[in-house]
């Protein structure tokens, strides 16, 4: 889920996961939406309790795509699928 689309869905009181193959990604997708919401404060578009509101929607997660195509194989072979 790209940075914009998690921002908008957390600012609407959606509970958010953030996920990506790597930390970097995370981090600057983390940075991304920590700089667009304290622009949001300092245009005095949004309360700073409106933004820590909006920060504790998001959950952070890497995602494993080695670990799942492990799995999907693995299930592939016993025929599980």
């Amino acid at each position: 889920m790209g940075a914009g689309i998690a921002q908008v869905s957390a600012q609407r009181g959606l509970p958010t996961i953030m996920r990506d193959v790597s930390i970097a990604g995370l981090a600057r997708g983390q940075h991304q939406i920590q700089t667009n919401l304290d622009k949001m404060v300092k245009r005095k578009r949004m309360s700073v309790v409106e933004r820590e509101q909006v920060s504790s929607m998001y959950n952070w997660c890497l995602f494993h795509l080695y670990n799942i195509r492990k799995q999907f194989f693995s299930m592939k072979r016993h025929k599980s699928i």
